[in-house]
């Protein structure tokens, strides 16, 4: 196998897609290739003569039976604690700051015990607490609550609360019935500890110098936390395809070790133990972030690429993100329904595959950025464009413009914004007054751009078929460009022999496109429930 973690990663995923959506044991259906392949040896069919190598099958099939195991295993543990309680008594650690919400106060608590048993130990939920009540980072609490289920999707392709808290590893609501008892202060791992402290300080000193909405806006592009945005921005920066700005992503983290590369070399540290440094540095950076999804990719892509340089290696673009892929996926197997994962790895991936083929450098610098700018775009959106279309039943055709007008900008921001969390009180302010002009600068093109012409084309939501064939044609596509050139015209030769068979498949693949999208079909009537009861 040229690249074994490739094989892993994908058994990997069809383990847990099988245990998500279908939620059986996906052993049974593993017990069909023996079957197959006596079937292979004694027909003479040669259109079922399809067959792949038997490292390749063993590495997915015990790729994928792990993955759906665990998948099976933790929708048990869902479902089982959602039935198991409703009041309790719990003795948990707070493992993030309070986000103000209306009428109450939200914490993630961690489970430590739960009615004093360990049975769900390590799970997460949200805590919901009166205003007076406050609560600090790594308390160790008693509290006394009242468990609420998740909402679950009551209306058709309406949104799944219960499916999303997967995604993020809780496992659902709870009301504090009278104030906890804090029983130990700090009680987390010294490096999550010192994360949150910096993050909480790092926030505090743009908040008292900025204003208030700049102010979020950078908290969320260089920190990564959102919460405190205004949702008409977070809109704005959605209809205007420039959703990335607002989330760590590979951008932000190259700008990151710009910034830690021109350090180490004005201080006259060796090659070798400047990237050390900068591995470790985004090692910390992870937990400053809260290791959220876009943050954990772009930091494991960066580190992977140094390490390779490290040890004298070239890296493999396709295996690093098969790696990062897994990481995530072995953290969490839900991830996979994540928006921020499937958006974030599908950008890069079509980056990846497309822009060495779109992209030729000219001979002038500022050509070439802004060229850059216009494929790395097209390319994203090629990936990307049936998720999008998934999830919010628009597409945009001037996401080119958003992106050519806010993408200078982005650099200017991450480098400024560290300078001035860094810098004394005095350069502070000196930056921020820059910054608070580039940042209402990049709030004004967002807003501008979300409403150009063709910004948001409402489209009908595509079925999961449709979407599944769209990915099927894809990777038939990057497997083609991949491939030699003796392989890719022995392929072409066989595709012209074979002509009629092919027409014939891009006709059947054409009519399923066609008769989803135009040809009507039965009348349909839904009630909607909007959660009220008699």
């Amino acid at each position: 196998m040229k690249r074994p973690i490739l094989v892993i990663t994908l058994g990997y995923i069809i383990g847990i897609l099988w245990g998500a959506y279908l939620k059986i044991s996906i052993i049974p259906i593993i017990f069909l290739y023996p079957i197959y392949i006596i079937y292979l040896k004694k027909t003479k069919n040669i259109y079922f003569k399809f067959y792949i190598k038997k490292s390749v099958v063993i590495t997915l099939i015990i790729s994928s039976i792990f993955s759906n195991t665990i998948t099976i295993y933790e929708n048990y543990k869902y479902n089982n604690l959602y039935k198991d309680i409703e009041d309790a008594k719990i003795k948990a650690i707070v493992v993030s700051r309070k986000v103000e919400k209306e009428n109450k106060n939200v914490y993630k608590v961690k489970i430590i015990k739960l009615n004093g048993s360990s049975k769900y130990k390590n799970t997460y939920l949200y805590l919901y607490v009166e205003k007076d009540i406050d609560l600090r980072y790594g308390n160790l609490v008693n509290a006394k609550i009242t468990y609420n289920k998740p909402a679950i999707q009551r209306n058709y392709k309406g949104f799944d609360y219960k499916e999303y808290l997967k995604t993020l590893k809780i496992y659902g609501i709870a009301t504090l019935k009278e104030k906890p008892k804090i029983i130990k202060e700090n009680n987390v791992n010294v490096f999550f500890y010192v994360a949150n402290n910096l993050n909480e300080r790092m926030q505090n000193k743009i908040k008292n110098i900025l204003p208030e909405e700049t102010g979020n806006l950078l908290i969320g592009m260089i920190l990564g936390d959102k919460s405190n945005i205004k949702q008409e921005i977070i809109e704005d920066f959605k209809q205007s395809n420039l959703s990335h700005m607002i989330a760590i992503s590979g951008a932000h983290v190259t700008y990151v070790i710009l910034g830690i590369s021109f350090i180490i070399e004005k201080s006259k540290i060796s090659k070798r133990k400047g990237k050390i440094i900068s591995i470790c540095i985004l090692i910390f950076f992870m937990f400053l972030t809260n290791f959220q999804i876009s943050v954990v990719r772009a930091c494991i892509s960066a580190i992977l690429i140094i390490f390779s340089y490290l040890i004298y290696k070239n890296p493999d673009t396709y295996c690093i993100i098969c790696f990062s892929i897994l990481m995530l996926l072995i953290q969490n197997p839900f991830n996979i329904n994540s928006l921020s994962f499937q958006l974030s790895f599908g950008g890069t991936v079509g980056i990846v595959v497309f822009m060495k083929y779109f992209y030729k450098e000219g001979k002038t610098k500022i050509l070439n950025s802004i060229k850059s700018i216009i494929f790395v775009s097209i390319c994203a959106q090629i990936a990307i464009f049936p998720i999008i279309l998934k999830n919010f039943g628009t597409i945009s055709i001037s996401f080119i413009i958003s992106n050519l007008l806010a993408s200078p900008l982005l650099g200017i921001i991450i480098i400024l914004g560290f300078i001035f969390i860094l810098a004394p009180l005095n350069i502070a302010n000196f930056v921020a007054n820059i910054l608070n002009l580039i940042l209402n600068l990049l709030i004004y093109i967002s807003k501008l751009s979300s409403n150009l012409p063709l910004a948001h084309i409402y489209m009908k939501i595509p079925s999961n078929y449709i979407l599944i064939l769209y990915y099927i044609m894809f990777a038939l596509v990057v497997f083609f460009l991949n491939i030699s050139k003796i392989r890719r015209i022995r392929i072409i030769k066989k595709i012209i022999l074979n002509k009629y068979k092919i027409i014939s498949i891009a006709l059947i693949i054409s009519i399923i496109f066609i008769s989803e999208l135009v040809i009507p079909k039965n009348l349909k009537i839904y009630f909607i429930d909007v959660g009220q009861r008699r």
